[in-house]
């Protein structure tokens, strides 16, 4: 039973990380044709994976300051951060884009309003 969960669970995450690939214009295509390994180094993953954390961690009664503190101990010890670390969800999605995936391009600016407006949808889904 567990493993059907977690199944269900991954398919859910896999199924959202497409659906925001697709909405920033990574064709369907390509994203059939990846794995689930490699789907999770897309910084689309990050952003479903960060916001999924944290809409956890809220649900559980832990303010958005502490669940953000939280998040950012556990990313870091992968990929360490620089600097302050925001205290709002979207700039710390934002923040997190460029520590964990810094070589791949510099977000352009209508893309952070992008993930700006991501975030905030998928917060309130």
């Amino acid at each position: 039973m567990f493993n059907s969960i977690l199944k269900a669970l991954n398919r859910k995450k896999v199924d959202s990380i497409k659906r925001y690939a697709m909405a920033r214009g990574v064709p369907k295509s390509t994203l059939d044709d990846t794995s689930v390994m490699q789907l999770m180094r897309y910084p689309e993953a990050t952003v479903i994976t960060i916001l999924d954390k944290f809409k956890s961690l809220v649900s559980e009664g832990i303010n958005e300051k502490d669940a953000i503190s939280k998040i950012e101990s556990m990313r870091s010890k992968a990929n360490s951060g620089f600097g302050i670390t925001p205290t709002e969800i979207s700039d710390f999605v934002i923040y997190r884009i460029k520590v964990e995936h810094s070589n791949s391009n510099s977000l352009l600016s209508e893309e952070v309003e992008h993930l700006k407006e991501i975030t905030n949808h998928y917060l309130n889904i």
